[in-house]
């Protein structure tokens, strides 16, 4: 029956109720397992790719009939499974052999699965393969034990078989049709496929507990269907299916009703109804399935619950709306009470204060007065007299399990008549619940317990005066009376209590606890009694006292209390607020443990339990009704933090904490909180949450939240931050030592410790960083092995060569010896795809170097980190499962170490200290051989950048040639005239009045100007003046004026450059000249003026001005020790005494020829020394397939770049074996051996031996060009290239150097013209191929230029005599002579003949070669000398003399009586006499200077190294030789002693071997003798000098 009577309800009442009601609805759902497990992504080719767990009949036997797993090979390459395994999650191990490979004797090899085929792996009666049915996890195992696929399966239905889910992080799920050995079908799209419809399972009883499972309606289980269309549906073919692939067709045996129709709104129940031994729902562990299908046998709705189930309760969707079609969002939950046929109960609570349940006895004996289990309703607002029963009329009591109270107990009380009591009643003392429900059904009241209850124990609330708070057990049981410590001082009870309770308290405000009003601390106190109590002599104490002010509190009502202007606090960490009565007894007291900022505490479980964080702040009201304990879902994690961030942005906090749901279910968060280890905390509140719905608590499944932090709780430096469940469980924390601004903190690998995230993602899941993947990508890059005295600034670099994120957290770097390693373990680091670290213990002085950003060795490695050893080491990098990623090892270090193959690298003949070894060109080219040729091509020093932005690009703008001598400074002038913003302008020498004027205009009308200068140029004394007087005058102009320098002090490191070379200018940020002159009147003459041949260019364009100024940003860095300002030089830098500037002229005028310019676009690549300029030249000349026409001041041969020879040369021979046409230019105004030995090699080897298009020629001057100072290419009438890098060592290796390489064919043309005219010019001294006759003269006598020998013989062209005048042609040449005809005056007397004359005459030979009276005596000299070349002879040299008769011809035979009747024979033993007098003579004297001089003599060096600019930009005279050493190296006789060899020097293929001499000044002869003793090369030697300058 129902009791009492249905009161009226005021509205404005009832919506707060309903709010609170709403609050109840998102704090009670009650804890479910997650039904989605998470299974892996694949690592490798082979994958799971099917199996199934619930075969038809036996799991065990022989395939088909048992389990099986079938593996899919993806990949492209047949892959081996030898040893491989599966391993499921009660690690039973089921081998891949021959026992469990379905067919496996009909592979083509054992144990390999094709690419793009199937295996199946069967249980095949091993019993090892024991898939569990209600779900697994099963793992593929390789060879090595690492797992390469785990997945994870949901229930599994009979003979259905599972295939991967959407996602590869998804469980598998059902297919459509078992496929082993094919193609899956369904699933791996999303599982089976739903078809939508109208009708929607809405409550599932899986476990009735007043009847048998399979019980006859109105028992047994059963499924309820909903129609929620607008049609009735024909059910007839429709059926209910479990997961094990049980079904219930709905006919007329389970079907309840009459018919097949269910009308719109109408539930029907589909009932077991008898038909099974066994029931057919799930009642277990485990995960069920209950799929409606339709009758084409489409799944339209499926629901899910998760086991055990509570006996005799439903199960029904959470959410209070209907349920959309297809797989449920949500798992079922257990419903308030079954509904069949019926609306299932709201999921809310609305309180009521005027009717309560007041004690429960769940477990009753059976002596109970009530006659088994009972409850009792308390009514607080009942007066005397009246009667409860009517009072209660429309309420109901229902049970979990859907029983109803109907019969209320007499127990003979006398509390005036305040309680009822109903029972017996059937209440399941392990899990139910009893609800008071009003006469709308709005649930008021709902009392639940999931834990056994004691028997004949009843429960009742924990506080007596408070029935809404949390019920524990009762002492005893007052069955129709006050419960023990109920009451309000009433005679009944004899209690003093007047019901005056602390019902919330706000310790811990945002902003300061003094604030005032309810900004500040607050108390807010409820009289939860029957009676008026007047507060007077009533206070609060905490530490101090706080008297309530005097008035009257009515019952239920509330008063809050602002302390901010009083003396009592309450403490924020934990602390005990009392409140007492007027006789200062204790009434009440609140104790806590924490708190959280802008968050109440409201009482605990019990008045035993510190109090908690409420909902949120209610005063002056009723607190908001929560689940206490709290037994919902604690899947929630810390996915980011952010600790600090100067520049919030879109209304984030400068502190957050994202949070993300891994439940398989929404999550109420309201009363979760996080808390530092200072104890400072923040709860989750309606306002806090970014980017969420307003007022929401609710964090749906895989969703993401973000809680703003209003105050400073998180420490940048030294944190832990915990994450709170309700209950104050710890449910995860995370720490950090540091942090940086604006960069959030993820955890690593799921533990406490954090790595910072790539980037900020709040709301969104993190960027993904790998674990190690098993890869080889992470590599040594750089190393610099000994750091600068003093400096502990040694370091090496990591570089990721992946596409993935990786964490180097848990690598290794472990140092080898011998008999001994170090392991030292890194911290959290993350590298990018691409990006590098460098490791040093000492960053700071790393960076004041030069050197690269690195990471503090110190904090990266957990223990001691790996110092490098100066003389040699070995280093391993260690992936976390112990793989040797990589190795390195250099010097003297132990070389047979894992990783690492052959010998160690050897260290560069250079000074060690700062120099910065590489694998490969340490950007792009990253070799990995795991030998020491990976570190062989060069090294870098400490402060030299290492652009690796370099390569081909495109673009467009405009070009204009500037080809010095004519016209160039016109041009220049007019560009910087142009200039409006900046200019910046690195040269090596500047020493041009017109330029100055025209900078020093620009810098007046506001035009900013940079200039870098080599502050330690070569020459003469006067050169050094001129540059520090120009930089004066240019720093005067209002010019910054930079010096590139050799770092000074005792610590310092070698500069990273020997000279800034380069020749370069922006201007305005967009515009560029880039070439190989100076800025000097040399480059840039006055009209009329000689000047070199230079080639510059114009380009406008922005992408080549911002990768030209990027490099020239890096040179203008003076943190950069190489770099200083001219106003912090020091005095002997500044402005010679008494120099003044040049006067400039005002002589030169428009540009001759006319200014070229080409629009539109253009290929580029861009060249920077040292980094790229090799490689890029290389590229430039491996492009060609035409033509290299090479316009270059100098190009050595004998130098090596890195590890490897001259790469130049090399590229070169490679274009000429393609058959592309060679064509080199060189200077010859500082003509030595070094050049000439360069074009013996083009002319003789390549050409002329070799048989390539090859020539090389030396450029004659002309009456405007003074020399070729160029450093230009032209390629294939397509690409031209403007450079400062000459082709040699110091280039390539030391300098600072820049070059634009631009593809454009039209300037290819215009360069190719101007190279063609100097070319093609001639003059009266040049002479290319160095056999003392020029160029002009051999090409007017039919002579080769190019090759000083003659093919096929031993022969050297300056030796032959081709006219048969006893001259040879180098005499021929001497004396004015023609070298095709015998009689060059025509006098009729060969040429050798008047020679001979000449001399016995005393007469200059050339006068009797080249006239007809050599001694001007007015008679002719063929009067005086016999006539030997009559014309016929002349004119047919090659028949017999008419002259001579046969006789003679018999007499002489082949060979003449004396061999010196021939003039020519006469001639040349003159000459070999002369020879042999002058070579005794020089013998002689350098035995005499020998010993009396020691080395102070020099000979000529045949190989000439130029390696600087003293003899190529200063124009002075180079030194004569170089010192002979003992040791030396004479080419084809080496091994011998230079001192052994006497013969002149080698023209490149034929002649007799040359003394290698080689200067070292600093270096005295006996130093560089002991080196060549102690085993040193003269190269090794050349190199170490090198260094050292």
């Amino acid at each position: 029956m129902s009791a009492g009577l249905c009161p009226a309800v005021n509205p404005m009442r009832r919506n707060a109720l309903l709010l609170t009601a709403l609050m109840i609805l998102m704090s009670l759902s009650p804890l479910v397992q997650g039904t989605g497990a998470r299974s892996t992504a694949c690592s490798g080719d082979i994958c799971i790719n099917e199996l199934m767990p619930n075969p038809m009949g036996t799991d065990t036997g022989n395939y088909p009939a048992c389990e099986w797993v079938e593996l899919y090979n993806s990949g492209t390459s047949d892959i081996n499974l030898q040893g491989w395994t599966l391993v499921d999650a009660a690690q039973y191990s089921h081998p891949i052999d021959a026992n469990t490979w379905v067919d496996f004797a009909n592979l083509a090899t054992p144990y390999v699965l094709p690419a793009g085929d199937y295996a199946i792996i069967a249980e095949n009666s091993q019993g090892t393969l024991k898939l569990n049915n209600a779900g697994e996890t099963l793992d593929l195992i390789d060879g090595v034990g690492v797992s390469v696929h785990s997945v994870n399966t949901t229930q599994a239905s009979s003979d259905v078989s599972k295939i991967p889910g959407p996602s590869p992080t998804d469980a598998f799920v059902d297919s459509n049709t078992n496929t082993p050995g094919a193609s899956n079908s369904g699933g791996g799209t999303g599982g089976p496929t739903y078809v939508q419809s109208e009708l929607r399972i809405t409550e599932v009883m899986p476990d009735p507990y007043w009847t048998n499972d399979n019980a006859t309606w109105p028992g047994g289980e059963w499924v309820e269907i909903a129609n929620i269309g607008s049609v009735a549906i024909d059910l007839a073919g429709w059926s209910i299916d479990d997961a094990a692939g049980n079904s219930m067709e709905m006919n007329t045996t389970h079907l309840v009703g009459s018919g097949t129709m269910i009308d719109p709104g109408q539930h029907r129940i589909v009932a077991v109804n008898g038909t099974r031994t066994y029931g057919m729902l799930n009642n277990g562990q485990g995960t069920e399935l209950i799929k409606l299908r339709m009758p084409s046998g489409d799944i339209t709705h499926q629901v899910e619950y998760s086991g055990p189930t509570h006996p005799g309760h439903s199960y029904v969707n959470i959410s209070t709306f209907t349920p959309d079609w297809g797989r449920n969002a949500e798992p079922l939950n257990t419903a308030k009470w079954p509904t069949p046929e019926n609306n299932n109960p709201l999921n809310m609570i609305i309180p009521e204060s005027r009717i309560q349940i007041n004690e429960v006895m769940a477990n009753a004996s059976v002596g109970d007065p009530a006659g088994g289990s009972w409850l009792e309703l308390y009514y607080p607002e009942v007066e005397g007299g009246q009667n409860i029963s009517s009072f209660a009329q429309g309420y109901t009591l229902m049970t979990g399990t859907g029983q109803q109270a109907s019969n209320s107990v007499d127990v003979g009380s006398n509390s005036s008549e305040k309680f009822i009591v109903f029972g017996p009643i059937n209440l399941l003392h392990n899990f139910d619940s009893v609800s008071l429900v009003d006469s709308n059904g709005d649930i008021r009241q709902m009392i639940a317990w999931n834990t056994p209850q004691i028997e004949d124990q009843s429960i009742i609330p924990a506080d007596p005066m408070m029935i809404s708070g949390p019920w524990i057990p009762s002492p005893y049981h007052t069955q129709g009376t006050w419960n023990p410590g109920q009451g309000n001082g009433s005679e009944q009870n004899g209690s003093e209590d007047v019901g005056l309770r602390i019902s919330e308290f706000m310790p811990n405000p945002v902003g300061a606890d003094s604030q005032t009003g309810m900004d500040g601390e607050w108390v807010e106190i409820v009289n939860t009694g029957d009676q008026p109590v007047d507060l007077t002599g009533w206070e609060l104490r905490s530490s101090t006292g706080f008297s309530l002010p005097p008035t009257v509190l009515n019952p239920d009502a509330y008063i809050v209390y602002p302390l901010g202007d009083d003396s009592i606090t309450l403490t924020n960490n934990q602390g005990e607020l009392k409140l007492n009565n007027p006789e200062g007894e204790s009434a009440h007291t609140a104790i806590w443990d924490h708190s959280a900022y802008g968050m109440s505490m409201v009482p605990g479980v019990t008045p035993n339990h510190p109090w908690v964080i409420g909902a949120w702040p209610t005063p002056g009201s009723q607190n908001l009704i929560f689940e206490q304990p709290y037994s919902g879902p604690t899947e929630i994690i810390m996915s980011e933090v952010s600790p600090q961030c100067s520049n919030p942005t879109d209304g984030l906090a400068s502190e957050w904490i994202e949070f993300f749901n891994v439940a398989g279910y929404a999550v109420n968060l309201s009363r979760w909180m996080v808390q530092d280890d200072a104890g400072g905390a923040a709860a989750v509140a309606p306002g806090r949450l970014w980017n969420h719905t307003p007022d929401s608590m609710i964090l749906d499944v895989g969703d993401y939240v973000v809680l703003n932090l209003d105050e400073n709780i998180l420490t940048n430096q030294g944190e832990d931050i915990t994450l709170l469940d309700p209950n104050g469980n710890a449910i995860q924390t995370l720490s950090w030592e540091t942090s940086t601004d604006c960069t959030t903190l993820e955890s690593r690998n799921g533990g406490a410790e954090t790595r910072e995230t790539l980037w900020p993602t709040p709301g969104d899941a993190n960027p993904i960083i790998h674990s190690y993947d098993g890869g080889m990508t992470i590599k040594f890059t750089r190393v610099m092995p000994v750091e600068v005295s003093g400096r502990s600034n040694d370091w090496f670099e990591i570089t990721n060569t992946g596409d993935t994120w990786v964490d180097l957290g848990g690598w290794m770097i472990e140092r080898l010896t011998s008999d001994s390693s170090q392991q030292s373990l890194m911290l959290n680091h993350i590298l990018e795809p691409g990006q590098s670290v460098v490791i040093s213990e000492d960053p700071d002085n790393l960076l004041v170097d030069g050197g690269p950003e690195a990471v503090d060795a110190n904090t990266l490695f957990s223990n001691s980190p790996p110092w490098l050893i100066n003389s040699g080491g070995a280093l391993q990098l260690v992936a976390p499962d112990e793989t040797i990623v990589d190795a390195f090892v250099y010097g003297s270090g132990f070389a047979e170490i894992e990783g690492w193959n052959g010998l160690a690298l050897e260290m560069p003949p250079s000074d060690s200290a700062g120099l910065i070894l590489m694998r490969g060109d340490g950007c792009n080219v990253l070799p990995d051989t795991d030998t020491s040729t990976d570190w062989e091509y060069r090294w870098l020093r400490l402060g030299s950048s290492l652009f690796c932005d370099s390569g081909y690009f495109a673009t467009d703008g405009s070009v204009v040639p500037v080809n010095s001598p004519v016209g160039s400074l016109f041009q220049m002038v007019e560009w910087i005239n142009a200039a409006t913003t900046s200019l910046h302008i690195h040269v090596y020498q500047f020493d041009s009045p017109e330029l100055f004027l025209a900078i020093e205009a620009a810098v007046l009308r506001g035009v900013g100007c940079t200039i870098l200068l080599e502050g330690q140029i070569l020459g003469d004394a006067a050169d050094s003046e001129d540059q520090r007087g120009w930089a004066d005058e240019l720093a005067n102009a209002g010019c910054t004026v930079l010096w590139m320098v050799e770092p000074d002090g005792s610590n310092a490191p070698m500069g990273p450059y020997r000279y800034i070379h380069s020749k370069v200018a922006v201007r305005d940020g967009d515009s560029v000249w880039i070439g190989s002159g100076n800025w000097k009147r040399s480059t840039f003459p006055l009209d009329g003026d000689m000047g070199n041949r230079d080639s510059g260019v114009i380009v406008n364009s922005q992408d080549v001005a911002d990768l030209v100024m990027s490099r020239m940003l890096w040179d203008e860095n003076e943190s950069q020790r190489h770099i200083i300002n001219l106003e912090d030089a020091p005095s002997s830098m500044g402005r010679p005494t008494g120099w003044s500037r040049p006067t400039a002229s005002t002589e030169f005028g428009p540009a001759e020829p006319m200014q070229l310019t080409y629009d539109g676009p253009f290929g580029a690549v861009l060249l920077t020394c040292p980094d790229d300029c090799i490689q890029s030249l290389v590229w430039l000349i491996d492009e060609a397939d035409v033509s290299l026409d090479i316009s270059v001041q100098y190009f050595d041969l004998g130098w090596h770049w890195g590890y490897g020879d001259n790469p130049l040369i090399e590229a070169i021979e490679r274009a000429a074996n393609r058959s592309v046409s060679v064509r080199l230019l060189i200077n010859g105004y500082y003509m030595d051996d070094g050049i000439q030995e360069t074009v013996n090699h083009f002319n003789h080897r390549l050409n002329m031996t070799d048989g390539l298009d090859v020539e090389a020629r030396i450029m004659a001057p002309s009456n405007d060009i003074t020399k070729l100072h160029d450093k230009s290419m032209i390629v294939d009438g397509e690409w031209s290239l403007f450079s400062s890098i000459n082709w040699g060592s110091n280039s390539a290796l030391r300098n600072r150097e820049m070059g634009l390489a631009i593809e454009h064919v039209a300037l290819a043309e215009h360069q190719t013209f101007i190279f063609e005219e100097d070319w093609n010019r001639l003059d009266t001294s040049t002479d290319t191929d160095g056999d003392g006759m020029p160029d002009y003269w051999e090409i007017e006598n039919g002579l080769n230029r190019s090759w000083s020998a003659v093919p096929g013989t031993t022969n050297s062209e300056q030796n032959l005599d081709p006219d048969g005048d006893g001259l040879a042609n180098l005499q021929e040449f001497q004396n004015g002579g023609m070298a095709q005809n015998p009689d060059t005056d025509g006098d009729c007397i060969h040429d050798g003949d008047e020679v001979m004359w000449a001399w016995s005459q005393a007469l200059a030979a050339s006068l009797a070669v080249q006239t007809g009276d050599a001694n001007l005596d007015g008679v002719a000299d063929n009067e005086t000398v016999p006539c030997t070349n009559p014309q016929d002879d002349h004119t047919d040299s090659g028949t017999d003399n008419s002259n001579t008769t046969d006789d003679d011809d018999e007499e002489a035979g082949p060979f003449r009586e004396d061999a010196m009747d021939s003039t020519s024979a006469k001639v040349m033993f003159a000459l070999v006499v002369i020879a042999a007098i002058s070579l005794l003579g020089a013998l002689g004297l350098m035995l005499f200077n020998s010993r009396s001089e020691a080395a102070g003599k020099v000979l000529v060096d045949d190989v000439g190294d130029i390696s600087s600019e003293i003899w190529t930009e200063e124009e002075q005279q180079a030194p004569t030789g170089a010192v002979i050493l003992e040791g030396t190296s004479v080419g084809p006789n080496a091994g011998s002693e230079a001192r052994e060899v006497s013969v002149g020097r080698d023209d490149g293929v034929f002649g007799a071997p040359q003394l290698d001499g080689y200067e070292f000044p600093g270096w005295s002869p006996q130093q560089v003798q002991e080196s060549l003793d102690a085993g040193w090369t003269l190269e090794q030697l050349r190199e170490k000098y090198d260094s050292e300058q």
